[in-house]
């Protein structure tokens, strides 16, 4: 019985011509064919496993690299450097335009991928954190930060804690905050006056108690933008003391 020989075409050499024909058992062509079988099926499974690469090997862009240890970009050139190390960048700003010289940057929002997330840290471990921001003062004076949020803009949020179902900002430690102070009533005087950084707006809250026992004295209340803009005067219900200061606290929200 004559038959065609069925190699897989990815083994044929490339100047071959058309296959001979020639006579062939029963069991060479079961032979035959299994092996063009098989051929077939290790082409298509080498097509959908992504590019693999050994330690060592170069990651390529596009593509899935697998190692078997860390990667690491270390900068080894002049002091001074004001860029940022490696970037994943989908805006319209290159790496050299960056306001704060980094490591590791993630940009997004003008690029032709339309992403609207700069860095997005992820984990499933119920104990995980998504992002970890650490600051030691390793070099220079501290003061530094583990992590930075700025709005840039008005009406822009700079840190958004949000959270459905559990605690959406847990602070731990001390917090501060700038627009909130201590400030002292005159003797003799039943009112104090205190800047407020930012201004007061009109969905803001001046909130304020005094920070020593007075009998029978309190806070009676608080007036925005008063005497001024941007100032708040806050009422004793009557004189602190003939002799000596009375220490207010305030703290405004919103």
């Amino acid at each position: 019985m004559a038959c065609r020989k069925t190699t897989h075409p990815s083994l044929l050499p490339a100047a071959e011509a058309a296959p001979p024909t020639t006579q062939l058992s029963r069991r060479s062509i079961l032979r035959t064919a299994f092996g063009a079988t098989a051929g077939a099926a290790a082409a298509t499974l080498a097509a959908a496993v992504p590019a693999a690469a050994a330690t060592g090997s170069p990651v390529l862009a596009g593509r899935q690299t697998l190692a078997e240890g860390a990667t690491e970009v270390k900068y080894d050139g002049l002091a001074g450097f004001n860029s940022v190390l490696l970037m994943a960048n989908d805006s319209m700003w290159s790496p050299a335009e960056t306001t704060f010289s980094a490591a590791l940057g993630g940009w997004a929002g003008s690029g032709d991928a339309g992403t609207k997330v700069g860095i997005y840290g992820y984990t499933d471990a119920g104990d995980g954190y998504g992002v970890v921001g650490v600051a030691a003062a390793m070099t220079g004076a501290a003061g530094g930060a583990g992590v930075c949020g700025r709005g840039h803009d008005a009406g822009m949020i700079g840190v958004l804690a949000d959270s459905h179902l559990g605690v959406a900002l847990k602070v731990v430690g001390a917090a501060t905050f700038s627009r909130s102070g201590r400030a002292s009533v005159p003797k003799k005087r039943a009112y104090v006056d205190v800047l407020v950084p930012g201004g007061i707006g009109a969905a803001a809250n001046v909130l304020a108690t005094i920070q020593m026992y007075r009998s029978g004295v309190w806070v009676a209340g608080v007036r925005r933008n008063y005497p001024v803009s941007g100032k708040a005067r806050i009422y004793l219900n009557k004189v602190g003391s003939t002799t000596a200061t009375t220490p207010v606290a305030w703290f405004v929200v919103g």
